[in-house]
């Protein structure tokens, strides 16, 4: 598989999960902590989706800080981001346990919100850089 082609892949898993997120956002009553764990998952793989295009493996991680010091290399496009992305953070673990956050319907609007508009900047680097 071209490079072009596993960048795609990863950009469509980001998707997959955005369009998840926004699903399970919506439900009555919403089920906001899968939502938050879903936006955030949409930002990790699209930022991984970045390393790839610049043909690095990415590391197994869920921190986006990390994640977005890693992409700094090849960008400073989504450096802006960061404290977006810190928001994001908590939900890709600490979300999956009962009681460990109170994620109420704002809460929950405030990451998806972050994941669109990050995940819409992330892809659009990556597919950039994969056709280069």
């Amino acid at each position: 598989m071209q490079n072009s082609e596993v960048v795609k892949s990863w950009v469509s898993l980001a998707d997959a999960d955005l369009k998840s997120a926004r699903i399970l956002a919506e439900r009555h009553p919403p089920l906001n902590e899968n939502a938050c764990f879903h936006a955030q998952q949409a930002v990790e793989k699209a930022l991984k989706s970045i390393l790839v295009a610049n043909g690095e493996f990415p590391t197994k991680t869920h921190a986006l800080d990390d994640v977005l010091k890693e992409v700094a290399k090849y960008t400073g496009e989504l450096e802006a981001y960061s404290q977006k992305a810190l928001f994001l953070n908590p939900f890709a673990v600490i979300s999956r346990y009962p009681n460990q956050l109170e994620i109420d319907d704002a809460i929950t609007k405030k990451a998806l919100a972050y994941a669109e508009e990050i995940s819409r900047a992330a892809k659009s680097v990556a597919l950039r850089a994969s056709t280069q």
